[in-house]
């Protein structure tokens, strides 16, 4: 983390750098938003937000939605839709598995 943890660069398993702004946080709505400064992703204005979801008559689970905006830039709409759909999909997954235990 970087400008007191609003600025992070993070590797990809291919050694991509990603750079991302923390741009709003709500601790009491359970929630997030950051931007990407810098990434191989063929996209332009990219925002996503993170939120946890109580799940109503349970107490043991609660859902996560994470969604994301762009301009697709070099590349189709489908195409970067597959990719962040991917992307989502194995951070929930990696996610799901770091709390299953």
């Amino acid at each position: 983390m970087q400008e007191g943890g609003r600025v992070r660069r993070l590797e990809n398993p291919d050694g991509d750098v990603i750079v991302e702004r923390l741009v709003h946080f709500d601790d009491v709505e359970r929630q997030y938003s950051y931007a990407i400064l810098e990434a191989p992703f063929p996209v332009t204005g990219y925002l996503s937000t993170l939120r946890v979801h109580a799940v109503p008559g349970r107490d043991d689970i609660t859902e996560v939605q994470w969604s994301g905006r762009f301009v697709p830039d070099g590349a189709t709409e489908e195409e970067v839709v597959e990719l962040f759909t991917g992307i989502y999909r194995d951070g929930l997954d990696a996610l799901h598995q770091a709390f299953a235990a």
